[in-house]
């Protein structure tokens, strides 16, 4: 009996003295550079964007430290970095010359046998360009290490997509080939063939959750007796694939009126995989609590 009450006498005397040399903090940050997606495409070519990054911060530090007066200055102090953030990536797919063939679509005219009213779609993008622009609500659970005023950050990011959306620009051809009435459909507008200009479209993407591997690194400055600046670059890769949707095709006709139809984004056309890059600057404000 009096062993354990040494044994928890030692444990509750570690765990104070743990929570008064324990420093927390709580920061808002901002960051921008590079902010994209990166993919392969099996036909094309892909161009990066810029973005922003936003949130806020949450840190536990245990270590060595040196009291000044009132304000705590670290030495040596190893941590851990969590919170919440949005994040906007970007990039664009440009098409310059592409056919595509989508084979045995159906008609909707009723009064023809169903053998002539199979056709197969020839689609031609020329100078066809869309951007996709998505968001993710990150949250990143990082091991940070500070050394007098220089700190370096590494760990996971995990990211829960929140919007997503493409806009297309450019033009393209519907064609219709009947291979059992040898026969061409190339202006009928009413169908959906002919030439399109700047079609409009805004749909979703359907995207899953990423992880990341992220490093930051930068320093610090002390601007109050209870406050600090932070200012370093990061670095955030995708390691898994964020695209959800299967292979399609570039058109949706719908089955009452194919002058309605619509176009899918090129990540679900072309793309093979889909993850996310950042690299850019980023701030911190941080105050101990």
């Amino acid at each position: 009996m009096k062993r354990f009450q040494i044994i928890l006498f030692t444990v509750i005397n570690c765990l104070y003295v743990s929570a008064q040399e324990a420093t927390r903090e709580i920061s808002i940050y901002s960051g921008a550079g590079l902010s994209t997606l990166g993919y392969q495409l099996s036909s094309g070519s892909r161009s990066g964007g810029g973005g922003g990054d936003f949130g806020i911060g949450y840190s536990f530090f245990l270590g060595k430290q040196q009291i000044a007066k009132t304000a705590k200055i670290f030495r040596k102090s190893w941590g851990i970095h969590t919170g919440i953030g949005l994040c906007a990536y970007n990039a664009t797919t440009f098409i310059d010359n592409d056919l595509m063939i989508t084979r045995g679509l159906i008609d909707n005219d009723l009064d023809a046998p169903i053998e002539h009213r199979t056709f197969d779609l020839f689609t031609t993008l020329y100078g066809y360009k869309e951007r996709q622009t998505i968001q993710f609500l990150n949250i990143p659970v990082m091991a940070e290490y500070r050394k007098n005023r220089y700190y370096v950050m590494g760990g996971v990011k995990i990211g829960i997509p929140v919007s997503s959306k493409y806009s297309p620009k450019g033009m393209f051809t519907n064609y219709a080939y009947y291979p059992e009435i040898d026969n061409w459909a190339r202006t009928q507008e009413f169908e959906g063939f002919g030439l399109f200009k700047n079609r409009k479209t805004n749909e979703k993407i359907k995207l899953g959750a990423c992880a990341m591997l992220s490093l930051e690194a930068g320093a610090k400055w002390r601007i109050g007796s209870n406050l600090s600046l932070y200012g370093g670059a990061y670095f955030d890769y995708g390691v898994n694939n964020i695209l959800k949707s299967a292979r399609q095709s570039f058109i949706n006709y719908p089955s009452d009126n194919r002058s309605d139809f619509t176009t899918n984004s090129m990540l679900t056309v072309y793309a093979v995989k889909v993850k996310v890059i950042t690299a850019g600057i980023k701030v911190r404000l941080a105050m101990n609590i």
